[in-house]
């Protein structure tokens, strides 16, 4: 069975590269029946099809394969402190440094699924719909899901249509609640 995990996932690189995508997708989702969620192929797996989805813009499927990447980076950091706790020959360095790049990774693959969202609410008709959000709310490229949350409370506070009675508060209001529901 190893084998053919192998071969499909070996198949499905080559595939890319010739930009056949669904065929891609086919064998991706051959491996994943063929894995179990502690398999090493099962997690690059999904961030593989969800690259595909991106390529094809189905955002939603990309979603749904990057949340299932984050599902998997958290098992690899569970097994991985129980592999340490059994072998005092992992330092606590080396956990540190683990969990530090697991976390990252998570972020990007946040960041995507941010980003696709963002594509599949507005249906990708906003150019880079992204930094349009980003500007609604007032932060940069860079900015973290928690100052993207502290500008929105910032804003929805001042621009709450029970708060502010001005003419287009209701509308800013409007435009804040969508950017921030496209980015979080």
């Amino acid at each position: 069975m190893q084998l053919k995990v192998v071969t499909l996932w070996n198949r499905s690189s080559a595939l890319k590269e010739l930009e056949q995508y669904n065929s891609v997708i086919n064998d991706c989702k051959s491996v994943l029946m063929l894995c179990t969620p502690g398999d090493t192929y099962y997690g690059k797996t999904h961030h593989r099809l969800a690259g595909m989805y991106r390529k094809l813009e189905q955002w939603h499927s990309a979603d749904s394969h990057y949340s299932a990447c984050i599902k998997s980076t958290a098992n690899l950091v569970e097994k991985f402190q129980v592999v340490a706790e059994q072998n005092s020959c992992v330092s606590e360095k080396d956990r540190k440094e683990f969990k530090k790049k697991m976390s990252e990774q998570n972020e990007e693959f946040r960041k995507a699924m941010r980003e696709d969202r963002a594509k599949w609410e507005f249906g990708g008709l906003l150019g880079n719909s992204n930094s349009n959000h980003r500007a609604v709310l007032g932060v940069g490229d860079k900015a973290s899901e928690g100052e993207i949350k502290s500008a929105y409370r910032k804003l929805a506070l001042k621009f709450h249509p029970d708060k502010n009675r001005a003419p287009g508060a209701r509308q800013r209001f409007d435009e804040i609640q969508a950017a921030y529901n496209a980015l979080k």
